[in-house]
């Protein structure tokens, strides 16, 4: 993962919800656990990168 803050450093955080097609490189502030199968895509911290929204389905949003 690339990994840009600790995750502790995210909690608390002003957060923007955007566009799956605007997410690639922002950096995730909330666990994006796709379900199923119920495994961590991403955490917080994380930069989101376009590998990661391949997996998630075309109508979400993604909280960064």
């Amino acid at each position: 993962p690339l990994t840009k803050l600790q995750p502790i450093h995210t909690f608390n955080q002003k957060y923007d919800i955007v566009k799956k097609e605007n997410a690639i490189l922002k950096i995730s502030n909330e666990i994006i656990l796709p379900y199923p199968p119920g495994i961590g895509l991403l955490y917080p911290g994380e930069a989101i990168q376009e590998w990661h929204l391949k997996y998630l389905d075309n109508n979400i949003e993604v909280i960064i």
